[in-house]
């Protein structure tokens, strides 16, 4: 409750209709429903992301005459920067595709 101050001037309400509170206050649902529909698009991409990494590397493996997994055991530095940077690459196309615009 908002108090009026002697001389006939009153504290201004939060809730004031010129308030810039007001579409998170009175129209929240529009930033809820924001939230959720970009927490859904970061779902939705993690998981398109996960399995189209999986097939790539899967993809990478078949097309290269050397078993990278086993190489990476063994500790082979040239595999692995190879590899990494296969990935990455993969990883941004992939991004680039999903990115809501």
């Amino acid at each position: 409750m908002f108090i009026g101050v002697r001389g006939g001037s009153q504290a201004q309400s939060p809730f004031a209709v010129d308030s810039p509170a007001l579409p998170i206050i009175v129209g929240g649902m529009n930033v809820v429903w924001n939230f959720v529909y970009m927490a859904g698009y970061g779902v939705a991409a993690a998981l398109i992301m996960s399995l189209a990494l999986g097939l790539c590397i899967k993809i990478w493996n078949w097309l290269t005459p050397i078993d990278e997994w086993e190489e990476l055991k063994k500790g082979n530095l040239a595999v692995a920067i190879v590899t990494a940077a296969v990935i990455i690459a993969f990883g941004m196309v992939v991004s680039a595709a999903i990115t809501p615009h």
